[in-house]
């Protein structure tokens, strides 16, 4: 992904400079770690969970170096034991050997595990479909998702109402 993301898009407008492309590529992650804004609510749902003794694992579909660095640079990867990132399998959620990889590397159980996405097929259909709980956060409030037994929230504070 990382050789090709830029060169393939520029060969599909004519330009034809690996260099160049590579280039933006370098550029790129370094502008994407200086994104680190927390939603609302995040740190206040953090404590919660973290004082119920709840372990916390992220399940990411981006690159794992990236998401770690984003998770130092924000302030919240003292709340998460593992970090599963797709490139660390070859596969991206809702792959069910995402799921499967990550409940192991977190020596978790999948009947006492619950998935709380923003992403309704990766995260909400994938944890659905691999038999994970899940709790689908409507980040862009966009009210077009429903599923029996998927709590949906707007809003991550309305968490802390459905896991006591």
């Amino acid at each position: 992904l990382r050789k090709h993301r830029f060169y393939d898009t520029f060969l599909e407008f004519g330009v034809d400079n690996f260099e160049l492309s590579q280039y933006f590529e370098e550029h790129f992650l370094d502008r994407i770690l200086s994104y680190n804004d927390l939603v609302e609510g995040t740190i206040e749902l953090l404590d919660h969970l973290k004082s119920k003794q709840y372990k916390l694992h992220i399940i990411s579909n981006g690159f794992q170096e990236v998401t770690e660095r984003k998770c130092i640079l924000s302030g919240i990867d003292k709340y998460f034991e593992t970090i599963t990132s797709a490139d660390s399998i070859g596969k991206r959620k809702p792959n069910a050997e995402v799921f499967k990889f990550a409940l192991n590397e977190a020596r978790a159980n999948i009947d006492e595990s619950l998935m709380i996405g923003d992403d309704w097929i990766a995260d909400v259909i994938g944890a659905t479909n691999f038999g994970i709980k899940v709790i689908y956060f409507d980040a862009l409030n966009e009210k077009i998702h429903q599923m029996e037994n998927v709590n949906i929230v707007d809003h991550l504070t309305e968490i802390k109402n459905i896991i006591k």
